[in-house]
């Protein structure tokens, strides 16, 4: 009896094996099915809907995280096999080679940030390939580059943060244009002279069109002290200024937060806080290189 009971164990084994390997079978399809162990060993479980991902437990049924797995209080450093991975690629990372799609940030993290990898454009619309060094600066510019995109992409490159927000501008998928604008420097409601301007967000935007960030050079003399008045751009030459300027508009054109927050309020109170922490940050560190 016993010898009995331990084969009909053995044949239900292997009957569940060979309907485990056979994912189609229900459906009347015998395919054969590629393993690591070539068919040796059980690979392919179509019972469980619960896989392992890096250090989360993936529901392939429910389509969401089930848990996390805990990691190991006496090990501090994470183990091999449950380093987390990304979900999905990055959508640019063939046209960025260059730089290693598993690097977040161009493995800076501390610097930059990558909510979804994208780009800047020119003038017609068409994107700018700007090459970077291994230290983040700046090393070409592709020839479709306006003289104007070229002027401020290389003020950008002056300091840390300024490279650090053309990088954001880079990469976005909110398309970005440039221009320098002369002659008389346009004022704001309140009187205030003008030194930078982005197209406002659009509620119905769709990815296609983009941002158009001008940038006052007649406005900048005058803060800089060229002019009957003197104002935060005092110090800088007119490169460095171009540099922070860009900065404090990048922020507007590209930051998905403060861009979700400008289509719920553009008058909020605190709409220029995050622009100016930016602007203020490129003009110290140009300050400390003129010193």
């Amino acid at each position: 009896m016993r010898y009995f009971y331990a084969l009909l164990l053995l044949a239900l084994g292997l009957s569940r094996s060979v309907h485990a390997q056979q994912p189609f079978l229900k459906y009347g399809v015998r395919v054969k099915v590629a393993t690591l162990s070539n068919g040796r060993f059980q690979e392919f479980f179509t019972n469980d809907s619960l896989r392992r991902i890096g250090s989360v437990v993936y529901d392939t049924r429910l389509r969401r995280v089930a848990y996390l797995l805990p990691p190991d209080s006496l090990v501090g450093h994470a183990k091999p096999d449950i380093t987390s991975r990304w979900m999905s690629p990055d959508p640019l990372a063939e046209k960025f080679m260059y730089i290693s799609p598993y690097a977040y940030g161009n493995n800076n993290p501390v610097r930059y940030m990558d909510p979804d990898g994208r780009e800047i454009v020119d003038s017609k619309g068409k994107h700018v390939q700007v090459d970077y060094n291994k230290n983040g600066t700046v090393r070409s510019i592709s020839p479709n580059a306006t003289p104007d995109e070229r002027k401020v992409i290389n003020a950008l490159n002056l300091t840390s943060t300024g490279r650090a927000q053309l990088r954001a501008a880079d990469k976005s998928d909110i398309q970005v244009a440039f221009s320098l604008v002369g002659g008389k420097p346009p004022k704001d409601k309140s009187g205030s002279v003008v030194l930078g301007n982005t197209t406002r967000p659009d509620p119905e935007y769709d990815g296609k069109n983009g941002k158009q960030i001008a940038i006052f050079t007649g406005a900048i003399n005058e803060s800089r002290g060229e002019g009957k008045k003197e104002g935060e751009l005092k110090g800088l030459t007119m490169e460095q200024a171009i540099g922070a300027v860009a900065s404090h508009e990048i922020v507007h054109a590209v930051d998905k937060k403060e861009i979700a927050k400008d289509l719920q309020n553009i008058n909020r109170p605190d709409r220029e806080t995050k622009p100016n922490q930016v602007e203020r940050k490129v003009i110290e560190e140009s300050k400390r290189l003129n010193q």
